[in-house]
């Protein structure tokens, strides 16, 4: 990967998302396995790869949990390694709140600020939680990559503007939008003062088809909006203060919503369908300053019953956004999916990439910037045990930590570790095993096929 590359060039290198730091974008970066969802898995690389920054969520994929005799309150790991511990072994400055992310003042660092995703910005606010913001972390995590000569590389994924797209949430869209806009203007304002700075900023997609102009709101119904039929203007004649005014009374995004509705229907001693409707509509009233009818009330609690394509119900946070987003705002929706169409492409510095990409030439023209060769760095990182030890043999003692035996030398998979005759190796890269049956093998670091060829007997 072009972080990997970037590493290997000897610059400093760093994640930062406000998702869970081994969700699919962060873990595209510096994890090589075949499916998004292995956290335990990505986290394990992750934390293998000797990464100089690392701020995000997902703390619990670090800890071990039941049934493990060292499990933590929360964790997750099955493998019953504790990776927190790993970390702070190996010289790591571990934090996991925002006073904590300010006193950082060297690396390696890794904050985590929560067991599973980071709260949404506007939740974050409204609830004080006392996570930092995107911008903070993007902040921080320049500062302390910059400081070598040699230069860094770093990815910010503002991870939740994919998820308030999903959930035709507009003020979960509009707050996390906003809140990446200014972790982007902290790296532009960084690349205004190093002129060899590149900053590349794009979504690999968009989500729900979010538009300026609501045709069923304002063509088709006839209620539950603030608009009179006379004041059903074109998407042109739409001002500024059109858009947002429905807006402003919005505290908190959809999915915090529906927990409040969920404990206030479980507060009540007996709670019927029209006790249901009533705490629907009197969660909207006092958190997004609207007023629903009881019909659109009665139309959320059917709709947040809907079975979807993945054989889940649409739920009350899906179903409120978007009943609300229809009814009482000047937002359209397309989807709850992904969609097809072009996406922007922003960014600053002497190289800049300019025109129309496909979005996987994007890393290759970063590489081609960042002066990185990445079919050597694969061959550097990546050599397939098949062609080089033959005779190799996978120990499969412990399945959730495998083992690579060539003779007397051992390797581990996801680390960076070789062992020869209890000598213990730091490798450039991790130990990779691809256990799809077609292809399966082990891939290794060019130094380890060096090391074991020049220590081990086989």
């Amino acid at each position: 990967t072009v972080l990997e590359a970037n590493k290997l060039l000897g610059r400093s290198v760093g994640l930062v998302a406000t998702s869970r730091i081994s969700h699919a974008t962060p873990a595209a970066y510096a994890a090589h396995v075949p499916n998004r969802n292995w956290d335990n898995d990505i986290m394990e690389q992750l934390v293998y790869q000797d990464l100089d920054v690392v701020f995000g969520g997902g703390e619990r994929h670090l800890l071990p949990g039941s049934p493990c005799s060292n499990a933590v309150s929360g964790g997750k790991r099955t493998d019953c390694e504790n990776l927190k511990d790993v970390l702070l072994g190996r010289g790591v400055d571990y934090v996991t709140d925002r006073k904590g992310l300010q006193r950082l003042v060297s690396t390696p660092a890794w904050g985590m600020f929560a067991s599973s995703h980071m709260a949404a910005d506007i939740d974050n606010r409204h609830f004080d939680l006392q996570q930092p913001t995107l911008a903070e972390m993007t902040a921080k995590a320049i500062e302390l990559l910059s400081r070598n000569s040699r230069g860094f590389f770093l990815l910010v994924e503002s991870s939740q503007v994919d998820w308030a797209g999903h959930a035709n949430d507009p003020i979960y869209m509009l707050t996390e939008f906003l809140a990446f806009d200014k972790a982007v203007r902290v790296a532009v304002d960084f690349a205004k003062m190093n002129d060899d700075t590149l900053v590349v900023a794009f979504p690999d997609h968009n989500t729900g088809g979010l538009s300026i102009g609501n045709y069923v709101t304002h063509f088709a119904r006839g209620y539950g909006h603030p608009w009179t039929s006379d004041d059903r203007a074109h998407y042109t004649d739409i001002t500024v203060e059109d858009l947002l005014s429905p807006l402003a009374g919005m505290q908190m995004t959809s999915s915090s919503l529906a927990e409040l509705v969920e404990q206030a229907i479980t507060a009540a001693d007996v709670c019927d369908g029209a006790c249901v409707q009533e705490k629907i509509s009197e969660a909207i009233a006092a958190y997004w300053g609207v007023d629903i009818t009881r019909e659109q009330a009665k139309e959320i609690r059917l709709l947040q019953d809907v079975q979807t394509g993945d054989n889940n119900k649409m739920g009350l946070a899906y179903a409120m956004s978007e009943i609300v987003s229809r009814d009482h705002t000047l937002v359209g929706w397309t989807t709850h999916g992904h969609t097809g169409d072009d996406v922007p492409l922003w960014t600053y510095g002497k190289e800049r990439l300019i025109g129309l990409f496909d979005n996987t030439e994007i890393a290759k023209e970063i590489a081609c910037r960042s002066r990185c060769d990445l079919k050597n760095v694969s061959k550097k990182l990546f050599v397939p045990v098949t062609t080089v030890f033959p005779g190799a043999s996978t120990d499969a003692t412990d399945p959730e930590n495998l083992v690579l035996k060539i003779g007397n030398a051992t390797l581990y998979e996801s680390k960076d570790l070789l062992k020869i005759d209890g000598r213990l190796f730091s490798l450039e890269g991790i130990v990779v095993y691809a256990p799809e049956p077609a292809t399966e093998n082990w891939f290794i670091p060019q130094d380890a096929v060096t090391l074991i060829n020049k220590y081990a007997d086989f």
